[in-house]
């Protein structure tokens, strides 16, 4: 059965959707790297399983989602910007190899800050 190509106007809608609305996105420099990957999932067509089609086209909409809640945020609190942070740590892993245990145990230290994870829906 032929899938629903992908689209990045479809995609950044359903990311305002389920950002509760929100849609300054911060400018349109990031539509050039979407368009891009989203031509990259289409053109898998077929070979792509359809798990691994909605896994991808979900994980571009939790971005997008992201990219809104983020902005949202730098917006009513600008002093955020004005922190530095110095010695930042990134934890980089492939999926079930223990990264959110890892991410969750650092943040638990009373000496370190770690990013609260969007919920997802």
């Amino acid at each position: 059965m032929p899938r629903t190509e992908l689209s990045g106007e479809r995609l950044s809608h359903e990311a305002i959707l389920s950002a509760g609305g929100l849609s300054d996105f911060g400018g349109r420099a990031y539509e050039d790297g979407l368009n891009h990957l989203v031509t990259a999932v289409n053109a898998t067509g077929e070979s792509l399983l359809p798990a691994g089609y909605d896994a991808a086209r979900g994980m571009i909409v939790d971005a997008l989602r992201n990219r809104l809640l983020l902005r949202d945020n730098a917006e009513r609190h600008p002093q955020i910007c004005q922190i530095p942070v110095s010695a930042p740590v990134f934890i980089l892993g492939l999926p079930r190899s223990g990264t959110t245990l890892l991410h969750n145990l650092l943040a638990l230290h009373p000496q370190l800050r770690a990013p609260r994870p969007v919920p997802s829906q």
